[in-house]
């Protein structure tokens, strides 16, 4: 356990609590193993403690949620609604994470995210699964929602990264910020390189 510590101590010495620390699981531990890992991170003061065990009983992770003073977040992997309010229902989730492409578009991710609201919880946009979920997090957070919190996203993905080769426009960044306008932006289409590649396989609904 020292040793797993050990980098997130060297980010605080290096940089004090100029920037938040946010704790990623995976969903990779029991309860009694996750409840540790918490306790030995408290220390460095943590901005959340994310998806640290298997989303499958509300239960558990209410008494992960207790155990600590940091908050946890979930769930990048839960798919409706329903899912999201039995966990706010026992408590266990400090801050909603959502992913909008597997909830079911931005409708869904809206619902939840005001949902979230009325429970007293922030919700957090969840990234990685590609640049057209990366777009469509702006409408999330900026359609009247505010106990929006933040958006994830991986640098390395969208500035110079694979999320330039699957799409025209990506949306403009400056220090860790989403640059928002109220001026129309040129709408982003997949790249043409990209659909024409052997290993992409492109359905088309008809319509009925």
């Amino acid at each position: 356990m020292e040793q797993a510590v050990k980098p997130f101590r060297e980010i605080r010495d290096a940089v004090g609590m100029q920037m938040e620390i946010a704790v990623e699981l995976h969903s990779r531990w029991n309860l009694p193993c996750a409840i540790r890992i918490a306790e030995a991170l408290e220390e460095i003061k943590p901005l959340w403690y994310e998806d640290p065990i298997q989303m499958d009983n509300p239960e558990a992770l209410a008494q992960f949620a207790r155990s600590t003073r940091v908050p946890t977040t979930a769930s990048e992997t839960m798919t409706n609604r329903a899912a999201f309010r039995q966990m706010l229902d026992t408590g266990a989730i400090g801050i909603v994470m959502l992913d909008t492409g597997w909830v079911g578009g931005i409708s869904e991710g809206h619902a939840i995210g005001k949902m979230a609201e009325t429970y007293h919880r922030p919700f957090a946009p969840h990234d990685c699964t590609g640049p057209i979920t990366f777009i469509r997090r702006k409408p999330t957070c900026a359609s009247r929602c505010r106990n929006a919190m933040i958006q994830e996203g991986v640098r390395a993905y969208y500035k110079g990264g694979w999320y330039e080769n699957v799409v025209t426009v990506l949306p403009a960044m400056a220090n860790g910020f989403r640059v928002c306008t109220r001026r129309p932006r040129p709408r982003t289409r997949l790249q043409p390189e990209f659909l024409a590649r052997p290993d992409v396989v492109s359905r088309t609904t008809e319509a009925a």
